[in-house]
């Protein structure tokens, strides 16, 4: 599927909107919760009445989550 979409750029937030579908990707540290990785983005994907929440970007090699 193909979608439509509007690129909003802040200091440190990318926003993608579109038709029943908006993507938040923020810069920084993420724990993926199952790994002691971390990654360089924070990433939520929001469409119809669900959100999903997780990381992107690069692994952060030079970090890792206590």
């Amino acid at each position: 599927m193909r979608f439509a979409v509007a690129r909003h750029v802040e200091e440190r937030v990318i926003r993608y909107s579109g038709d029943g579908l908006a993507m938040t990707i923020s810069e920084g540290p993420c724990s993926d919760g199952m790994s002691d990785a971390v990654w360089r983005d924070r990433v939520a994907v929001a469409f119809g009445d669900g959100v999903l929440k997780g990381c992107g970007g690069e692994r952060d090699e030079g970090q890792s989550t206590p």
